[in-house]
């Protein structure tokens, strides 16, 4: 088999008419139920995971910055990295 016709059999995985016993995921897996409602606004599973991961976030640059050193160790290290990259993201002059 060449290695066009294997990509294509990978690609195709195993849900093109074989029987592995996997459903394809459908537009109904993503119908979350809310885990609480107050009236019209309600609080569902993505909502709870990007709240989780803010606070992860706040927490670790708190954690990196609450005693700055002039000369970094440790996660300030890592807190100082993660801000350069950061700001280089925006410093770039945008395409197009």
């Amino acid at each position: 088999m060449s290695a066009i016709a294997s990509a294509v059999v990978l690609a195709g995985g195993c849900h093109a008419g074989t029987t592995c016993g996997f459903p394809a995921p459908s537009l109904d897996n993503f119908n979350f139920k809310a885990i609480f409602t107050i009236g019209s606004f309600g609080f569902y599973k993505p909502d709870l995971l990007a709240l989780i991961c803010t606070l992860l976030v706040v927490w670790f640059f708190w954690a990196a910055f609450k005693k700055p050193k002039l000369v970094p160790r440790g996660v300030q290290n890592l807190g100082e990295l993660g801000y350069l990259f950061i700001r280089d993201q925006f410093d770039r002059p945008m395409i197009g």
